[in-house]
């Protein structure tokens, strides 16, 4: 069957030297139509003995297919070719040079800024309108894709040449987690920093287990895009799983561990009583679990089950409103816990006992025994302080450094939250090489991390120059400016936490809702680059 093309087509014939040539066995060579669509400028087409065949082979990974007289079969491959955006030689460009089209720079931002789905941007009656009366290009799903194709190609390019202008000497590191997003699509965030410079490299899309050899070769993949390599990085700052230890192992590269989590790990062990039998799990449900036996148990289930009744009924969240505006308070809404963000259960807490007597109005809680609330708020307080200036954009070793020292301190007191600080440091901290280092440090971590060896430092109790009785404010303000708080400036923009992973999630999860759940993972993980990289666009 004939394809839509007739060979009597002008076309460019592929140079001999070019690597895109493939010659067959029946003698055929591949060329590229000089009239090129939105689909055939994906394929070469064909030729054996001067005339045109019906196979196409795909430019960017190399599959051959049969043209059925349309271009419906490579529709369909587009729609499922897994390493369309790479090419041997990197990324491939869908159209060198190609012009702007006049108004697209303002919808795409619509799209991959404002989240609106690309169908309802393109069907858009109102922007057709718009575009005929200002004589722009016509807007249609296909033409509207294409460019935002074109903008992630050009934004990549763009942060491949800054990487390629670094020195050499210069620390980097790298941070990733893993992610589930709606539908069961799963991806790896990965971020790389250099010196105080954070790049933004996207989701990874991956099927089924990921095992840490699978996240080895994904990182290494995604990394080769941009010009980088595994062995580039000096660290990975990740989380505690077992799996990513594994791939710091494995790929003979320095893991820190990211310090929020290590917070995380503390409120845990701090509510659980029996934390060593289940120490391993990432199960954050642990408060309604049987298997656990807590502290606080009585409080947390009793605030928990207030605020989600009043929450869940606009009459009672009407009332409240109404019983602060008669105390003469700013309204404030009650907050619940989350089980995956940060301080949610501190947050729960503080606001409930700053809006007690808003509540008690509406609510029966006589009973209430408040200054136990106010007791697990004052243990809670100082991994909230930490948490928050780990959060911060400019937290670099220095802050890495005082909450080191801060919960060393901590946990050399006998009270609940001292053990539970002990039994984490134990477990997570003592052993890692660069925390000790860092800890110790005496102005060699540099040398010591590029060498790929730490020194051997006995962890002794130790008074940092600071009292750790008072808040983690105080402490650090002290220890910063005592004369053991010695770190060369090359290790300025050493990252504490992998913060910019989990806020990539967030936007992943705002960028793929319910209008949106049928978004393939390969235009999700595009558009979600596309907003964290405005700046290269």
């Amino acid at each position: 069957m004939e394809s839509d093309l007739s060979s009597d087509d002008e076309v460019t014939t592929i140079g001999a030297g070019d690597s895109d040539v493939e010659q067959i066995n029946s003698g055929g060579d591949w060329r590229l139509p000089i009239k090129e669509t939105d689909v055939n400028r994906r394929f070469f087409i064909e030729f054996i003995d001067g005339r045109k065949t019906t196979r196409r082979k795909c430019r960017d990974c190399g599959c051959v297919i049969e043209s059925s007289g349309n271009t419906t079969n490579m529709r369909k491959h587009i729609r499922s070719c897994k390493k369309r955006m790479v090419s041997n030689q990197g990324i491939l460009p869908f159209k060198v040079g190609a012009p702007e089209k006049k108004g697209y720079s303002i919808i795409a931002k619509l799209v991959y800024v404002d989240n609106f789905p690309i169908t309802k941007v393109a069907n858009s009656a109102q922007l057709k309108t718009m575009f005929e009366k200002l004589n722009y290009d016509k807007v249609t799903y296909q033409s509207l894709n294409c460019y935002l194709e074109e903008l992630y190609h050009r934004a990549v390019s763009k942060m491949k040449s800054i990487l390629a202008q670094r020195s050499k000497a210069d620390l980097m590191s790298i941070t990733f987690d893993k992610w589930t997003a709606i539908g069961d699509n799963k991806f790896i965030g990965v971020y790389v920093y250099h010196k105080v410079t954070k790049y933004c490299l996207g989701l990874i899309h991956y099927e089924g287990v990921c095992r840490s050899s699978d996240i080895i070769n994904h990182l290494g993949e995604r990394l080769k895009i941009f010009g980088l390599e595994l062995s580039d990085m000096d660290y990975m700052v990740t989380d505690c799983g077992s799996d990513v230890q594994k791939v710091a192992q494995d790929a003979d590269i320095f893991n820190f561990p990211c310090l929020c989590h290590i917070i995380n790990l503390i409120v845990k062990r701090l509510l659980i009583e029996n934390f060593d039998d289940f120490a391993d799990e990432d199960d954050f449900e642990f408060i309604t679990d049987s298997r656990y036996r807590l502290n606080y148990s009585d409080i947390i289930l009793k605030v928990r089950s207030t605020v989600k009744d009043i929450l869940s009924k606009p009459t009672l969240c009407d009332r409240l409103k109404a019983a602060q505006n008669i105390q003469g308070n700013t309204p404030l809404k009650l907050v619940a816990e989350n089980a995956t963000r940060w301080n949610s259960l501190f947050d729960m807490l503080e606001r409930f006992v700053s809006l007690r007597n808003s509540v008690e109005l509406i609510v029966d809680l006589h009973d209430f025994d408040w200054a136990k609330v106010s007791e697990l708020i004052n243990l809670l307080k100082p991994l909230k302080e930490c948490t928050m200036d780990l959060q911060d954009s400019k937290a670099n070793v220095k802050t890495a450094v005082s909450i080191l020292k801060f919960l060393r301190q901590k946990s050399l007191s006998n009270d609940l939250l001292g053990k539970a600080i002990k039994t984490v440091w134990d477990k997570w901290i003592r052993p890692n090489q660069v925390a000790d280092a860092l800890l110790h440090g005496d102005g060699t971590f540099y040398d010591y991390i590029r060498r790929k060896k730490m020194p051997v430092v006995e962890d002794t109790e130790h008074s940092y120059g600071a009292d750790a009785s008072s808040s983690y404010k105080t402490f650090k303000d002290q220890c910063q400016n005592s004369s053991e708080f010695d770190i060369i400036d090359a290790l300025d923009g050493f990252i504490p936490a992998n913060v910019d992973a989990e806020r990539l999630f967030s936007w992943g999860r705002l960028s793929k809702n319910y209008l949106q759940c049928q978004m393939s993972p390969d235009n999700h993980s595009r558009n979600v680059f596309l907003n964290k990289c405005q700046h290269l666009i």
